[in-house]
């Protein structure tokens, strides 16, 4: 059971990725052909505000994406049996695999921002002690440690709600967050049953 829905996680990363990238390329490419000066990217890099429409708009398509992979394996995980695109889309339509997408949306915007955030925030504090920008061996490893432990420490809530609303507990991203804090507040983001859990998958 600890291996469940292990193929559809591992093939379904692939179209994610393919999404994402090609989104955020995409994104990057219509950022430069709208810059009134004319100036590359490669030139003079991305504004704050330019790199926040490229990553928004690689995770909210990444997300779809992932969303619609991720509801198989969330009911081969928790419900047991055999799941896939193919038999959640003939018995429930295709809204049912991308019930949660609010929630996946929210765990990657998450961790996309706390990942590719913590190192350009490494190199400003740098620059601002130490007069350069350059992160050198231990402090490059240091940055890059902090950052993944920012993003997952963020993402996990919002991962956990999502599985709750793909595995049928709850039908709206909405209510499985009120019944949380309402439960054991912002913190208490734990694996546990509510009272009354939906039978199945709808």
């Amino acid at each position: 059971q600890l291996f469940a829905g292990h193929a559809i996680a591992a093939y379904g990363r692939f179209p994610y990725l393919c999404v994402s990238l090609n989104a955020y390329a995409r994104t990057e490419a219509l950022v430069e052909g709208c810059r009134r000066d004319g100036a590359s990217i490669a030139d003079r890099g991305k504004t704050a505000a330019e790199e926040a429409a490229c990553i928004g708009m690689a995770t909210a398509l990444g997300s779809a994406m992932i969303t619609m992979v991720e509801c198989p394996k969330v009911l081969a995980q928790c419900s047991g049996g055999t799941h896939s695109l193919a038999s959640v889309y003939r018995e429930h339509g295709f809204m049912r695999l991308l019930r949660g997408y609010d929630a996946c949306f929210l765990r990657e915007g998450m961790f996309q921002v706390a990942m590719f955030g913590s190192v350009p925030l490494a190199a400003w504090l740098e620059t601002a002690t130490e007069g350069s920008a350059a992160l050198r061996g231990h402090e490059q490893e240091a940055a890059s440690f902090c950052a993944g432990l920012a993003a997952g420490f963020l993402s996990n809530g919002p991962d956990q709600l999502k599985t709750r609303v793909q595995d049928g507990q709850f039908r709206t991203f909405r209510e499985a967050f009120l019944w949380q804090m309402r439960d054991g507040g912002g913190l208490a983001m734990r694996p546990k049953s509510p009272g009354q859990p939906a039978q199945g998958y709808h």
